[in-house]
C-alpha cells in the first residue's frame, strides 16, 4: 500500500487553473496559455530595476498602463472583427 503525500492547496489550485485555461485554449483559436511562472504586470512595475528603466526612458507608469489598455482593446476588437 503506497502512501501519497497531499499536495499543497496552492499547487493544486495552480494546476486546476492551468487545466481550465488549457480547455479554454482548445476552444479558442487565438488563445495562449499564460505561464504560471511569470510575474504579473503589477509585480513587474514594482520591481526597482523596471522603475529605473522607465525613469531613464522618460516613461511613467500611467503612460505604460494606458498603452497596455489600448493594446488590449485593439486585440479584443481584432479578435471579433471576423
Amino acid at each position: 500500500m503506497a502512501i501519497r503525500a497531499k499536495r499543497p492547496q496552492k499547487i493544486q489550485a495552480g494546476q486546476n487553473v492551468r487545466q481550465t485555461l488549457q480547455h479554454m485554449a482548445e476552444r479558442t483559436a487565438h488563445a495562449e496559455i499564460p505561464s504560471m511562472d511569470e510575474p504579473s504586470l503589477r509585480e513587474m512595475l514594482r520591481d526597482p530595476i523596471m522603475q529605473r528603466l522607465m525613469t531613464s526612458d522618460g516613461i511613467t507608469q500611467t503612460q505604460l498602463l494606458s498603452l497596455v489598455a489600448a493594446a488590449r482593446i485593439r486585440m479584443r476588437d481584432d479578435r471579433y472583427a471576423d
